[in-house]
């Protein structure tokens, strides 16, 4: 992310966009606020799913989580921000690829990583 002007604002990327955000403004809100409304504590996981995990990407900041999953771009850090997408998928059908892993059952839910990539549809009881 470049800061400018003192810090008063920053510019992040995407693949079709640039944004210019007040300091302080992040994805990471959502997260918080996910923790509050639903009482999730801090150790339970959040799965995030952006495009752009590698500096100035947009997302760079989100996929930094523990659990992250881009559908473009990666950071260099190893123990987040993965793509698990087939070779070639990007964008909505590496998204589309991550949620046919989604499974919830028993009011659990779950990412099968396997399934990524199957065309499996999901089931939702």
């Amino acid at each position: 992310m470049a800061r400018t002007r003192k810090d008063k604002f920053a510019v992040v990327m995407s693949g079709h966009a640039i944004d210019v955000i007040p300091a302080g403004v992040s994805k990471l809100a959502v997260v918080s606020r996910l923790r509050e409304c639903f009482s999730f504590s801090d150790s339970e996981a959040i799965l995030c799913i952006g495009d752009r995990g590698r500096p100035p990407g947009n997302d760079h900041i989100l996929l930094a989580q523990p659990y992250a999953l881009s559908v473009d771009e990666v950071s260099a850090d190893p123990d987040t921000c993965w793509n698990l997408a087939p070779p070639g998928h990007r964008g909505v059908q590496a998204l589309l690829d991550y949620v046919d892993a989604f499974r919830v059952k028993d009011r659990c839910f779950k990412f099968v990583p396997k399934l990524i990539g199957k065309g499996k549809q999901c089931e939702i009881n």
